[in-house]
């Protein structure tokens, strides 16, 4: 619901301090403490009327002796260069739609903001320009660019609905685009020569880092840019790919050649925004590089492609080869959501070959518990080929004979990489006591487990009774009673053999006692732990009560439903 008018036309301010840990340039000018800038979120409207800029007040104060200089994209310095605000509406995040941006990960002097020593610089920025407003509501905004310490305390706004940002069109006029067409605005003719050659080398990067997922393969290559293995992670990457491909191989492009005041600098070399695919807006240092190799026009394409919703939806949470790199070694989840690390991949430099074979187990091992001498379990275990071509797996083995391998699609030939396979082991202890082993694995695999291990408790068990016999009524029509009440306990007796209680249709009880009439179907419910029902009725395994959920259906009668409860001593 809006506000009256008279509660938007009021003004007040708010003004919230926090620290901020803005991480200054590897080179460039010299700086003061990493940690020693502090910044503060202000707001001159709380309640933001819908035909207002969502406006906020970002000030940057150095309280040192020196001066502190951090790249321009990390503040508000050239307006919303990136995600550097959180924004949510009811605890949810409000989606982005500002430009994400390709950029040199060692920015020089001209992109640079120095806050010198003693002084505060402030800059006031529109968060209605980059996040989507769509709804009514009061909103938390805080500030979190690289580097802090943590997000600021959160300043609420009271925000009317608008339309989502989107900006302009750069399509060429003059009727809908033909299939794979590529257009320009505001490009010289050699700068249209040099991205429609990064076009097709682009296609070929993607048509390489598809293949490379289609036969299945996961190796050094991958676990450098998406980290450990994981198929979970494998799919998601394997998918994205997949769409980058789709794109790039069929899909019409928009480049706007844009100036370095829109690209926020001269250390940027393409940006989008991802919710409009598929603009490319074209930077400074796309003109610079290569049209392969690493950084390069073709892989600064996948990167830029990989960041639209509609393909990947990914984010730059670090740039660089080393930064992305350390992304996958330390946070695989968020490398498989960072650009540069499809980039990466797709350039390949230095070429990494993936050769050999590797699989891992789904668990270190199995544990069967206790199993009760003359029974048996089992347990199944998966492996999954890491490396970067098949795994032969020649036997599998167990060093105990209580442990037998019942089944397994390991040993039928190689073994694709990211594929699996899986190993069936059965329990069967022939004596009291604990048993512990290991699962050999003979392969041609240089990485693999040496041995899964195994372990299990054979237990012993008391000879169990078995019901009393009762004996069946007389052929006569068969009674349909109602089910009341509890049924009655069977009694049972010691008998010297196996543990077994067996109950057959004949002495079922129903309800109130009766019993199955000669001819009658029985239906055994869900038994118990420990009881399996089998032809002739029920059998225990363990001593216990039991109470047995059956159906009896007389010949000729309806359903009849009631409960069995078996003492077993």
């Amino acid at each position: 619901m809006l506000k009256p008018l008279a509660t938007w036309l009021r003004v007040a301010a708010v003004t919230v301090a926090f620290a901020v840990v803005l991480v200054p340039p590897a080179t460039g000018t010299a700086v003061g403490s990493a940690d020693a800038l502090q910044a503060s979120l202000a707001a001159d409207a709380l309640v933001v009327a819908p035909d207002a800029p969502v406006s906020v007040r970002v000030s940057i104060r150095n309280p040192t002796a020196d001066d502190i200089s951090v790249p321009a994209w990390d503040t508000p310095a050239r307006g919303v260069m990136g995600p550097l605000f959180r924004v949510t509406l009811d605890g949810a995040a409000v989606p982005y739609t500002g430009m994400l941006a390709k950029r040199v990960d060692d920015p020089s002097a001209a992109d640079l903001v120095t806050v010198e020593a003693g002084s505060t610089r402030t800059w006031t920025v529109d968060l209605g320009t980059a996040w989507a407003f769509t709804r009514s509501g009061t909103y938390a905004v805080q500030f979190d660019a690289p580097g802090m310490s943590g997000p600021s305390q959160p300043i609420l706004l009271t925000v009317a609905a608008r339309g989502a940002n989107t900006p302009p069109s750069t399509r060429i006029a003059g009727g809908p685009l033909t299939p794979r067409a590529i257009t320009y605005a505001n490009c010289t003719t050699g700068q249209e020569t040099q991205a429609s050659a990064a076009v097709p080398a682009a296609d070929a990067y993607a048509a390489e880092m598809q293949a490379y997922f289609t036969t299945n393969r996961a190796g050094q290559r991958y676990t450098t840019w998406f980290g450990t293995f994981d198929r979970a992670r494998w799919s998601t990457v394997a998918a994205n790919i997949a769409r980058i491909r789709a794109v790039t191989s069929g899909t019409s492009l928009e480049f706007t050649c844009a100036t370095i005041d829109d690209c926020g600098g001269t250390g940027v070399y393409a940006y989008v925004h991802r919710n409009q695919p598929y603009r490319v807006y074209l930077c400074n240092q796309f003109w610079t590089t290569t049209t392969t190799g690493t950084d390069s026009r073709a892989g600064t394409l996948i990167h830029e492609i990989a960041h639209f919703n509609a393909v990947a939806g990914t984010y730059d949470h670090v740039y660089g080869q080393a930064g992305a790199a350390n992304l996958a070694a330390t946070d695989p989840a968020q490398a498989i959501d960072n650009s540069d690390n499809y980039e990466y991949f797709a350039e390949n430099t230095p070429a990494t070959t993936d050769t050999g074979a590797a699989f891992t187990a789904d668990t270190g091992g199995l544990a069967f518990g206790e199993v009760a001498v003359g029974d048996t379990a089992t347990r199944t275990l998966t492996l999954t080929s890491t490396g970067g071509g098949p795994a032969l797996i020649s036997t599998v083995s167990s060093g105990d004979a209580s442990f037998q391998v019942t089944a397994s699609t390991c040993s039928s030939g190689a073994i694709p990489a990211a594929s699996t396979c899986t190993i069936t082991v059965r329990f069967a202890p022939q004596a009291a006591g604990a048993r512990t082993t290991s699962l050999a694995i003979a392969s041609d695999a240089p990485a693999a487990p040496d041995g899964i291990a195994l372990s299990g408790t054979g237990v012993s068990t008391a000879v169990p009774p078995v019901p009393a016999p009762v004996a069946p009524p007389a052929a006569t029509a068969a009674p349909q009673p109602a089910v009341t009440g509890a049924a009655p306990r069977v009694a049972a007796r010691p008998l010297a053999a196996r543990r077994k209680a067996l109950i057959s249709p004949a002495r079922l009880v129903t309800a109130a006692g009766l019993q199955a009439p000669t001819g009658s179907r029985v239906r055994i419910g869900r038994v118990p732990r420990g009881v399996t029902a089998t032809s002739s009725g029920v059998r225990a395994s363990r001593a216990g009560t039991f109470r047995i959920p059956i159906t009896v259906t007389a010949p000729g009668g309806r359903p009849v439903s009631g409960t069995a409860t078996i003492i077993v001593r």
